[in-house]
Order: C-alpha cells, then sequence, then structure tokens
C-alpha cells in the first residue's frame, strides 16, 4: 500500500491534511505532473510538461496533438516510474485541449484526463 497527499492539498474531518491510497495517489501524480510547468519546481526541474505552453503554439489540430501527447508522454515516464502508460490521447476542438492518459497500476487499469482551454482572456 502507498499513502501519500491529495492534489490539491485537502484537510480532512479534524483540520488534519487528509490522506490518500493507492490508486488515488497514483492519479494524483498524473494530475501533478498534468499541471506543473516543466521548471516550475525549483529543486525538481525535470517534473512536469510543457504541454500548457504549446496549446498556444501556432500549429494545427494534427501537429499541435502530438507535440502535446510526446510532451506528457515524455514527462510522465521521466517524473514517475510507478505509472506504466496503456494509452496517451489528445484532442484539440476548437479551443479546448484535453489530454487523456490510461495507465496501469497495481494490475489494474485506470484513466485520468485534463482538459485546457486556450482562450486568453482580455
Amino acid at each position: 500500500m502507498i499513502k501519500g497527499l491529495p492534489w490539491p492539498l485537502r484537510f480532512g474531518n479534524v483540520n488534519v491534511l487528509e490522506t490518500i491510497y493507492d490508486e488515488d495517489v497514483i492519479k494524483t501524480a498524473i494530475l501533478s505532473i498534468l499541471c506543473t510547468f516543466q521548471g516550475e519546481r525549483v529543486m525538481r526541474p525535470t517534473v512536469g510538461t510543457d504541454a500548457y505552453g504549446l496549446l498556444f503554439e501556432n500549429a494545427d489540430a494534427v501537429v499541435m496533438e502530438a507535440a502535446v501527447r510526446n510532451s506528457v508522454i515524455n514527462a510522465i515516464r521521466r517524473s514517475d516510474a510507478r505509472i506504466i502508460l496503456t494509452a496517451v490521447d489528445v484532442t484539440v476542438q476548437d479551443e479546448t485541449v484535453t489530454i487523456f492518459v490510461e495507465y496501469e497500476w497495481n494490475n489494474k487499469v485506470d484513466d485520468v484526463s485534463v482538459t485546457y482551454k486556450r482562450s486568453i482572456a482580455v
């Protein structure tokens, strides 16, 4: 059994940080990697992905999907050896980019997805 903290951090019933276990730890690790800019963590600069920065590149949907997909695969493999990727799909639709990650952990297959909006508020 592995034990960890949720992301984002949450407090439980008695104002103590909530604890998560097993599958939730792995899912949280993936979400943390996807939502961390590469270089953002001072002591661990290789953790994270540059996927968000790629969203604003001037590229068509096919090129963007491939670039974001490669960035996500490399970031997860580089950042957490416990995660076995089985599929990574990226869908670009208008101003929305959805990243779907399917992974295997402890002989179980699960998935997580993140959606980014490409528009910039003015």
